[in-house]
């Protein structure tokens, strides 16, 4: 995969990781195997987020028209949300994203793509808070170096400014809606209702076109499995969406 160029090749060593990370999952049961598949699909979809981005299939561009970029998307079997998704998985470091499979598999924790922007977003917040607090250090520096120490008495307790300031800071602090976080749950189930409907439609696919195909004991299993873990997996987000209909009213 990594010496390929053939972006067509690398989304169908893609999907064929991603069936080996389901049939490893749910029928199985190994997750030393699921890793791995989900290791490797997760590589495929970066090196083709980076294809992607490099050729300017999102949504049109000045060369060509938006119905265009759609046709070619269509044409590779890539759907426009995927291409969105592994372009902002490629677009994570690559030492983050090593650290990132480093620590499930020393953990024993299972690989995923949620998984992964999780530990994205959490070392993007810490290398935010570090670069802000390297820049107030040296602001506070500076103005020390100009103005001078600074008086004793611009604390008093007396100063308007100086009691409103923590208030302010306590507001903004405030843990962000629930709401928020229902919607990014609602994201990773719907991947895996997505995930379980690629599964069953290859299941079926080879029965469909041969009548006359055998039914494989395992093949019997991953059926009736992905069937329940669908039926399941849409449960879940019938109540997320009730849920979420709560905390709006």
């Amino acid at each position: 995969m990594a010496e390929s160029d053939d972006l067509a090749e690398v989304a169908e060593i893609r999907d064929k990781c991603a069936f080996l990370q389901d049939m490893a999952k749910t029928v199985f049961r190994n997750l030393d195997a699921q890793n791995r598949a989900a290791a490797s699909k997760l590589r495929a979809e970066r090196k083709a987020g980076k294809m992607l981005a490099a050729m300017r299939l999102r949504g049109g561009d000045r060369r060509s028209s938006g119905h265009g970029d759609r046709l070619k998307l269509h044409d590779l079997g890539i759907s426009h949300n995927d291409s969105k998704r592994w372009q902002k998985r490629a677009s994570i470091p690559d030492e983050w994203f090593e650290a990132y499979l480093a620590t499930a598999e020393k953990l024993g924790e299972e690989i995923s793509a949620s998984g992964l922007e999780r530990t994205a977003r959490k070392a993007e917040r810490a290398t935010r808070s570090e670069e802000g607090s390297s820049v107030s250090a040296n602001d506070g520096c500076a103005k020390e170096a100009r103005d001078g120490p600074a008086n004793e008495n611009t604390n008093r307790p007396d100063d308007r400014s100086e009691v409103k300031s923590p208030a302010r800071d306590e507001e903004v602090s405030e843990p962000s809606p629930s709401g928020v976080a229902l919607l990014g749950h609602a994201d990773e189930i719907l991947g895996n209702a997505k995930g379980h409907c690629d599964t069953l439609a290859r299941l079926v696919s080879p029965l469909a076109q041969d009548p006359d195909a055998e039914l494989l004991p395992a093949t019997r299993r991953g059926l009736v499995r992905y069937v329940d873990e669908l039926q399941r997996t849409l449960n879940e987000l019938l109540n997320l969406s009730e849920s979420k209909n709560e905390c709006r009213s």
